[in-house]
């Protein structure tokens, strides 16, 4: 139950990028009169899922965001999980379990319970042998690097998007967090995917490159075709894109220098 209760809690923190207390004050079942607060699962009229949780930081009110399928399931099995505790203690809580002692009832404590679970599912050792810690705010700094990942050349990849979705005080808090974004390592390797797939076109005809920006790096990529195809005795006239792909990386290697694509 630990075990189980400790996957939601990580699915629901990474995928929704609400704080630890946030996470825990989500609901199971229907509002009563007493307890008038909603379920934690809401589906709007469009089908779209949503999770309501209070938002203790800054907005201080209930407030729903908008979820993926993968946190759907982590409400329903919470749901399933603690629906016997719930109904033998009268509580809508989706974060106890009878099998969980503590002090004043059955407590979930989150930093104990999701590093108990790494150690279950094997979390490798980091290289000087120790084990990670892990702290239910990585999980809310790993949403905003998903977010910059999937929709940094988007319309979608808005500042203000990420910022209403982690319920900022300001903006600045927000830049803050994207400029460690940017330093980090998963979206630099991005970041070169996307300019290597952008060269790669220019160099095969695919798209054009522009400016004095593009006529350099273009001239770049002629002489590296040129030195790549020395020797060869049959030319298609049309490079092949896995060639295309290794040239554009030779090109970025021998730039020294950090290309940033717009995404116009």
């Amino acid at each position: 139950g630990l075990f189980l209760m400790a996957a939601c809690a990580i699915v629901i923190a990474a995928f929704t990028a609400r704080r630890r207390g946030e996470v825990l004050t989500i609901k199971g079942g229907e509002p009563t009169e007493d307890d008038p607060v909603p379920r934690a699962l809401y589906i709007d009229d469009l089908g779209e899922p949503w999770i309501w949780t209070y938002i203790e930081k800054t907005f201080q009110k209930w407030d729903r965001s908008p979820i993926p399928q993968v946190v759907v399931k982590a409400i329903e099995v919470l749901e399933a999980l603690t629906e016997s505790t719930r109904k033998k203690n009268g509580s809508r809580s989706l974060f106890e379990l009878d099998s969980l002692k503590g002090e004043s009832g059955p407590k979930f404590r989150v930093i104990k319970a999701i590093n108990f679970f790494a150690e279950f599912v094997k979390v490798p050792l980091l290289e000087d042998g120790t084990k990670w810690s892990f702290l239910p705010h990585q999980f809310r700094r790993f949403f905003s690097l998903l977010f910059m990942y999937r929709y940094k050349y988007s319309e979608t990849g808005k500042m203000e998007v990420l910022f209403h979705q982690l319920r900022h005080f300001n903006m600045e808090m927000t830049k803050r967090y994207i400029e460690e974004i940017y330093e980090s390592d998963m979206l630099k390797a991005h970041s070169k995917h996307v300019v290597v797939d952008l060269m790669s076109a220019v160099l095969r005809g695919k798209r054009k490159a522009f400016g004095p920006g593009g006529e350099t790096m273009k001239q770049h990529l002629d002489e590296m075709l040129h030195e790549v195809i020395k020797g060869s005795e049959i030319l298609s006239g049309r490079e092949n894109p896995v060639v295309a792909r290794k040239i554009a990386e030779r090109v970025m290697e021998k730039l020294h220098i950090e290309m940033v694509p717009f995404k116009w």
